[in-house]
């Protein structure tokens, strides 16, 4: 037989001598009613675990990776594009928008946490590509330097594109993915005489980063409307 623990009580009655107690809580019953209740939960309310369960999983699906669950109910929100300023700009299946103001959006992808700044503001009539070129060139510091240039026809415009690859180096006891100190962070900027101005933030690489075809991908898609 299963071994019986109970709880007793002094006695509190005119009949009943010193030295008799009275049982007050019989714990195997107590665990049997719990386990009982426990039961009838599970096989009656299964919604029940299914709810604890994306609880208890919630923090991981935001940011493993980053707000996957964001993109997935701001496609069914928004569609598949975002408008700025004038331009159509396509968002792909991983990715969502933030969009900040009319003329400011952020494209975030969730299955690396790197993300496209998007922004409008007018030119001058004297800004030229080459100018602008130059003048980032001559900015330019060693630890975050000009690493290639490109060109590329968007919405009828032409952007020049510089990628950077800025250079960290992390205190020993900090390690990039590939053991080593010394972190890369890749990034694109690109801009056009027209009002429109992009940014890309690449995340942290072990070396510096030189396929940017996602980015140019997104960008090619830009439409003026």
């Amino acid at each position: 037989m299963p071994h019986l623990l109970h709880f007793w009580s002094k006695p509190s009655g005119p009949n009943e001598r010193e030295g008799d107690f009275t049982p007050i809580i019989d714990i195997s019953t107590v665990r049997w009613r719990n386990d009982y209740i426990m039961a009838r939960l599970l096989r009656a309310y299964p919604i029940v675990l299914i709810c604890i369960l994306i609880l208890v999983a919630a923090p991981y699906i935001e940011h493993g990776p980053r707000h996957r669950l964001k993109a997935i109910v701001w496609h069914i929100l928004h569609g598949n594009s975002v408008t700025l300023d004038g331009y159509r700009v396509n968002v792909p299946r991983d990715w969502f928008a933030e969009q900040d103001s009319a003329a400011d959006i952020t494209l975030w992808n969730t299955r690396t946490g790197e993300s496209i700044w998007l922004h409008s503001v007018p030119k001058s009539p004297n800004f030229s590509l080459e100018l602008w070129s130059d003048a980032e060139e001559k900015m330019s510091r060693p630890e975050n330097p000009i690493v290639a240039k490109h060109e590329l026809r968007v919405a009828d415009q032409t952007f020049a594109c510089l990628e950077r690859d800025y250079t960290v180096n992390l205190p020993p006891y900090l390690k990039v993915r590939g053991g080593t100190s010394v972190a890369h962070l890749p990034s694109v900027q690109c801009a056009s005489t027209a009002p429109l101005e992009i940014m890309f933030v690449g995340g942290t690489y072990a070396k510096t980063r030189h396929d940017y075809q996602d980015f140019y991908s997104i960008v090619s898609l830009i439409q003026k409307i």
